[in-house]
């Protein structure tokens, strides 16, 4: 065993370190980053679940003030100018693109009648005024697009069918010229 040191009379060197200086870490050791702090939303979800995202780091009030996320803040905060960004995002995300289409007046589509070449105006016109006031979304508009084509090309097969039944029942009264 080693001797403990003894207080000695020699002068002490005083040195003062600048915050800038990184903490002298023993050899072979590496400095641990901070834990970040595991914090969630103070309110519950729909379904009565604890909000599993991490609140907004603005929002930090007083100690012991709950904090909130972007969503729970713009609806519990009373904050408008907040409640509308919130509101913009969600547009721009098509939340409310892919409610507004459950809302639409659009004509049913009735591909089979003898009239089926109006029902698609008609299909087609409504769209594109729906649209223009921004309640479909682009892909929306191409699913009708593709179902319209589809429709008008089976159309066309069938007419083709058909003249191919009256260009032989012509044929056969004629008498087949070769």
């Amino acid at each position: 065993m080693s001797e403990p040191l003894q207080p000695t009379d020699a002068p002490v060197l005083e040195v003062e370190a600048t915050a800038t200086e990184l903490p002298i870490m023993p050899p072979g050791r590496k400095a641990r980053r901070p834990r970040a702090v595991n914090r969630r939303c103070a309110a519950t979800t729909k379904a009565g679940t604890p909000c599993p995202v991490r609140p907004m780091t603005a929002a930090a009030g007083p100690p012991g003030t709950p904090l909130y996320c972007l969503q729970h803040a713009a609806k519990l905060s009373g904050d408008t100018a907040l409640a509308e960004r919130v509101h913009a995002s969600r547009v721009q995300g098509g939340h409310a693109a892919q409610v507004a289409i459950r809302q639409l007046d659009i004509p049913e589509a009735d591909f089979t009648s003898d009239d089926a070449p109006t029902a698609m105006k008609k299909l087609l016109a409504s769209v594109a005024d729906n649209v223009l006031r921004g309640r479909v979304t682009s892909s929306q508009v191409a699913a009708v697009s593709q179902l319209v084509n589809s429709a008008l090309k089976i159309q066309e097969a069938m007419n083709l069918v058909v003249l191919d039944q009256l260009r032989d029942e012509i044929e056969a009264k004629l008498g087949r010229r070769s």
